[in-house]
């Protein structure tokens, strides 16, 4: 075959394969996680919003707590600062090609760091 034909070929190929459905940013999630130390999991929901070109809102619902955070990144990995009463922390999350988040926090006073997962809620 020409090597004209192969270069075809191999992009016609390539568009039969659908592309990872990378995370979009904004929007509303469901949260499981695990508390650092080895306190336990959790699960709840959260709601993206982006406030400015790389600028982010996130409110998570856990349980009967709620937790208020602003932060700075893209649509693929971005820093969130969290609040909830006298808790503060920080958490960083990065996109999955399944479309969900894979994050680490830590509270202020948390000597070791959790892990969290946010899935597109439907």
């Amino acid at each position: 075959m020409k090597p004209i034909a192969c270069l075809l070929l191999a992009g016609l190929l390539a568009g039969a394969v659908p592309a990872p459905a990378w995370a979009e940013g904004p929007g509303r999630y469901d949260v499981s996680g695990a508390n650092p130390g080895g306190r336990g999991p959790y699960k709840g929901e959260a709601q993206l919003s982006q406030t400015g070109r790389e600028t982010w809102r996130m409110t998570w619902k856990i349980g009967n707590e709620t937790f208020d955070g602003f932060g700075v990144g893209d649509a693929k990995s971005f820093a969130v600062t969290f609040a909830s009463g006298r808790a503060q922390g920080i958490a960083l999350y990065t996109a999955q090609p399944d479309g969900s988040y894979k994050g680490v926090w830590a509270g202020a006073t948390d000597p070791e760091a959790g892990t969290e997962t946010l899935t597109p809620a439907h």
